[in-house]
């Protein structure tokens, strides 16, 4: 083989082994962006289901709060409906028996507000690590409402106490002050769960 035909044939295959570097270039960062993609779509895909699980998570605190205040709210109110019928008696100047009959289902409906708080308590004590890693808004959320739950607790037991000591004529002029104040401490829960 000549010189010349030697020179070609080298060039012809520098040529195309430049054209198979290209292509090997070409695949290579086909290869690497087909990975980049498929590694978005992971990432995309975990962030849907963190958010998912955010969501029901989220959904499950709110569900549960509802409940717990619900059942606080019902034992608060059938407390209330209870001193109104007391009350009712007394104004009416109603038998001393039919009062103190009225008198000793106030104090249960009290000693019921008294133990649905204490129960809710104990539910937001077992979940308190749940409302801590859930965010800053349900740690807020369950730091107030257990001072606020523990409140009524406290205010439903002083009641239920004032109720063992005295008969109802005597502490009537107060109840109605304390029933203002429980209702405070509900408000505040319930003003709380909306921010949740």
């Amino acid at each position: 083989m000549s010189p010349e035909v030697a020179a070609t044939w080298q060039a012809w295959s520098a040529v195309v082994q430049a054209g198979g570097s290209i292509a090997a270039i070409a695949f290579a960062i086909w290869i690497a962006n087909r990975q980049h993609e498929q590694n978005i779509e992971l990432v995309r895909d975990e962030r849907r289901r963190t958010e998912e699980q955010d969501r029901r998570r989220d959904e499950a605190i709110r569900e549960m709060a509802r409940d717990a205040i619900d059942i606080v709210t019902e034992a608060l109110e059938a407390a209330h409906r209870d001193h109104g019928r007391a009350k009712a008696l007394a104004y009416e100047g109603a038998e001393a028996s039919k009062i103190d009959v009225a008198a000793d289902i106030m104090a249960a409906s009290f000693r019921g507000l008294e133990s649905a708080a204490g129960i809710v308590i104990w539910q937001f004590d077992e979940l308190k690590v749940v409302y801590q890693t859930a965010g800053a808004t349900p740690a807020i959320f369950h730091f107030h409402t257990s001072a606020s739950l523990a409140d009524i607790k406290q205010v439903a037991n002083r009641v239920t106490r004032m109720l063992e000591n005295h008969n109802y004529a005597y502490i009537q002029f107060e109840l109605e002050p304390i029933i203002q104040e429980l209702y405070g401490f509900q408000a505040s829960i319930t003003e709380h769960f909306k921010q949740l």
